[in-house]
Parts: C-alpha cells; structure tokens; sequence
C-alpha cells in the first residue's frame, strides 16, 4: 500500500492559484466600475454644458427688449431664425461643436432650437431643446398688456 500524500507545498500552490484567481476577478470588476463612471462623468458633463447654454438663451431672452428677443438672440448666442408656419412662432437654432463652442451648422456635434410663442394671455412661452433628448428647458416671459 503505497500511498502518496501530497505535501504541504502543493497544497500553498493551491491555495496560491485561488488567492491570485479571486484578486484577478476583483480587479477585473474594479476596472468595469472605473470605466463605467468615466463614461457617467462625460455624459453628466455634456448634460451640464447643454444645461448652461440653454440657461443663457432664456436669461438673454428674458433681459431682452419687448419684441427684441429674436435679435437678441441673433447678436448674443449667434442663433440663426428658422422658419415657422405659425405667425406668432419664432424658432432659432445654434449650433455648437463637441466643446459646446459656437460653430456651423455642417460641422455641429450638438444643436440647441429654441421656440418663443406668445399665448393669449401676453406670455411668451419658451422652449430650448437641446439635440434630440439631451436637455429640454421651458420658461415664460410676461410681455405686459398691450
């Protein structure tokens, strides 16, 4: 009966592979968890720029002149008026490049519509859309009795 017993070293080398398996799974899950929050962090920093521009137009907006707004847009944030089928619809587009700078619209990476409409009751109602679901921001501006 010769029975071989294994000896104490091959049970540490065992004990070993398992020790460097277990920290190889936990770096791996690390290293998903860092790249998962750069990715956040990009995202959550376009949605900001996107929400600082689209604070900026409806302040210009609402600083502005009775009337001027359009205009105020046009020389301030270099909207561009779109046209509209309504009478009482204004719609002006900027557009920005991937560092949320002023650029054309052939080479734009991100784009802001910005709708002014005056109700019945002498509200402009304004809505900045940023790109197609990245940022959206509604606001009014009471124009005064006329």
């Amino acid at each position: 009966m010769n029975r071989t017993r294994s000896s104490k070293s091959e049970v540490f080398l065992l004990e070993f592979i398992f020790v460097v398996l277990f920290f190889a799974i936990c770096a791996a899950v690390f290293a998903m968890a860092f790249v998962k929050s750069d990715s956040l962090t990009e995202s959550n920093s376009i949605k900001n720029r996107a929400m600082i521009q689209a604070q900026s137009a409806v302040e210009i907006i609402k600083a502005s002149d009775v009337g001027s707004e359009g205009k105020a847009l046009e020389e301030k944030l270099g909207a561009k008026a779109a046209p509209s089928d309504k009478a009482d619809l204004q719609y002006y587009i900027v557009s920005y490049d991937e560092n949320f700078m002023q650029t054309d619209e052939g080479k734009a990476v991100h784009s802001m519509s910005i709708i002014m409409e005056t109700d019945s009751y002498n509200i402009l109602n304004i809505q900045v859309n940023f790109d197609t679901d990245l940022f959206s921001l509604s606001a009014g501006k009471y124009l005064g009795t006329m």
